[in-house]
């Protein structure tokens, strides 16, 4: 799928905020900021202070400089570190926002609950997959969950070499006797345990596995390596690797495309997340308000979806917007 660059997305910024939907409320001057995995606010006023995934950092560093000339004298902080660093932060600043590629899980909510006596509040900020990534020299197209279970867990069906899924397109002499070599995150990320989660069923990754501490450096290592698989967000594509398309619940085939996505149908699907301390029967404060219906603005999500991401369903929108101000 192709992708839409950091420079493009400046040249559709001023645009993106018009029209008429949702929201009306982001702003139509300045311009996106670049993707870095840390942005620190240059001023003590009033922040927001948000970490945690680095894909959901992605995110938002598109919509920060927006969302700050809106909103004069307000300033936002991301830092990446990985989902499973969101919640350290959050227990360790009451005001801090925790953002996940995944679901917070009842271990890091028990926690919070432990600590603060009620649940985080939880908000969709966007939808993504994790896409399965081969060389583009590759032949394959397709798997089967189990089929890529066998390829990234260490069970007694795990296969080291792509002859071995007996598939015919990979029976050649080029392929069938070609080590499979695997990229992922690291543990931290929440894409490794979503992965984890899906496909392996809580089995345990290859110890041959090697872990980046970034999705591209994932995706560029596969596109070098052409007996490489690898897991990311479908973000990151590059001219050097292909996705494959999985096997879905119905037992079709589904790549990782929008229509599969945004349906849920692809198998790797996943929302974005922001988690809020917010204590019930209290409003949030009104930086927080502003920001999370910013994030709900026509115009973000419109800036979101020309980025790679896609956007959340209208309903999702009327439902989390209903949260903000109650």
């Amino acid at each position: 799928m192709k992708r839409v660059y950091y420079f493009v997305i400046l040249l559709l910024a001023n645009t993106a905020f018009a029209g008429n939907g949702f929201w009306q409320e982001a702003d139509t001057s300045s311009s996106v900021s670049g993707a870095s995995e840390t942005r620190q606010a240059n001023s003590s006023k009033s922040r927001i202070n948000v970490s945690g995934s680095t894909t959901v950092s992605s995110v938002l560093n598109l919509i920060a400089d927006q969302f700050e000339q809106r909103h004069k004298g307000i300033r936002i902080n991301i830092a990446g570190g990985g989902s499973s660093s969101a919640l350290k932060a959050m227990l360790s600043d009451p005001t801090a926002i925790g953002q996940m590629s995944r679901a917070m899980k009842k271990k890091e909510r028990d926690s919070f609950v432990q600590r603060y006596g009620y649940q985080p509040m939880e908000f969709k900020v966007a939808i993504d997959a994790l896409a399965v990534y081969v060389n583009k020299q590759n032949p394959l197209k397709q798997l089967t969950i189990s089929q890529l279970a066998a390829i990234f867990s260490e069970n007694e069906h795990a296969i080291k070499q792509w002859g071995e899924l007996k598939l015919p397109e990979l029976s050649t002499a080029e392929w069938k006797n070609k080590v499979i070599r695997l990229f992922s995150l690291p543990p931290t990320a929440g894409a490794y345990s979503l992965f984890k989660k899906r496909v392996l069923n809580k089995a345990e990754y290859k110890i041959s596995m090697i872990s980046y501490p970034i999705s591209s450096t994932i995706v560029q290592a596969t596109g070098v390596n052409p007996g490489a698989i690898s897991f990311a967000s479908s973000f990151y594509a590059t001219k050097r690797t292909h996705f494959i398309a999985l096997q879905g619940k119905d037992g079709r085939f589904y790549p990782p495309q929008k229509q599969w996505i945004t349906s849920f149908k692809y198998p790797l699907a996943r929302y974005l997340y922001l988690y809020i301390n917010r204590k019930p029967g209290t409003p949030l404060s009104r930086k927080n308000q502003q920001f999370l219906q910013f994030l709900m603005a026509d115009g973000t999500q419109t800036l979101i979806q020309r980025a790679g991401f896609y956007s959340v369903s209208d309903a999702v929108r009327r439902e989390q917007s209903a949260l903000i101000f109650r």
